[in-house]
């Protein structure tokens, strides 16, 4: 959270050394836990399993991004200079104003 508002570039690099520390921290202490906590048939499996889930829950907004980043139209001044089609540029402004 610290990272997102940050109010300059120290503060970032501070939060983002907080964050390494932290989960730096936290590898080491989970695996302990995993171990202490599973039954010895199913200790590497709930590992594996647990790895799975944050890797494809992780790959969701990734997904959203690419999606939602295919639905912005092209930028006016690309269409009209790169693609040379002057109208859809020109209706593109216009639909951007609100002019009909």
């Amino acid at each position: 959270m610290l990272s997102a508002i940050s109010p300059n570039f120290g503060w970032l690099i501070l939060s983002r050394f907080v964050v390494g520390v932290g989960i730096g921290g936290d590898y080491p202490v989970s695996a302990v836990i995993m171990s202490e906590y599973s039954n010895r048939k199913d200790r590497g499996k709930l590992a594996g399993l647990s790895w799975r889930l944050m890797f494809g829950l992780g790959a969701i907004p990734s997904m959203m991004v690419i999606y939602l980043r295919r639905k912005i139209p092209e930028f006016p001044r690309y269409t009209a200079q790169v693609l040379g089609d002057i109208e859809a540029a020109t209706q593109a402004v216009k639909d951007f104003k609100g002019i009909s």
